[in-house]
């Protein structure tokens, strides 16, 4: 709740109205609710890949379900990243598993490009 110059609550129409509609004209802007102020800011900050848990609680939803189903259409390469980072993950887990460290005593031997391999910083 905001409150006016003299501590009275606004009125959201009289804001609405008086304030915003007439801000919006004058900023060559399309009328649009003051409302679509609220979806605007959450897909923003969704596309930024912004918390959704922190965008949810800034718009006040009950809970992160109501923001995910609501804006979901603005997340749709999170599949396409959660894949990517469990590929990346395994992908270095595995060759961690599969390509153990060689021998110190190896070290002289070896050029560094071989020795990356059996570290998995290849």
């Amino acid at each position: 709740m905001f409150a006016s110059k003299i501590g009275e609550p606004l009125d959201r129409r009289y804001v609405t109205t008086h304030q915003f509609k007439p801000l919006i004209k004058e900023a060559g802007l399309p009328q649009i609710r003051f409302h679509d102020l609220k979806h605007t800011c959450a897909t923003l900050l969704l596309y930024k890949k912004f918390n959704p848990k922190v965008v949810s609680e800034m718009l006040g939803h009950a809970t992160i379900a109501i923001t995910l189903d609501t804006y979901s259409h603005v997340l749709p390469d999170m599949q396409d990243s959660a894949v990517k980072a469990m590929e990346d993950a395994l992908s270095k887990a595995t060759a961690a598993l599969l390509m153990p460290k060689p021998p110190a005593c190896w070290s002289w031997a070896l050029p560094n490009s071989i020795l990356s391999v059996f570290a998995g910083t290849y």
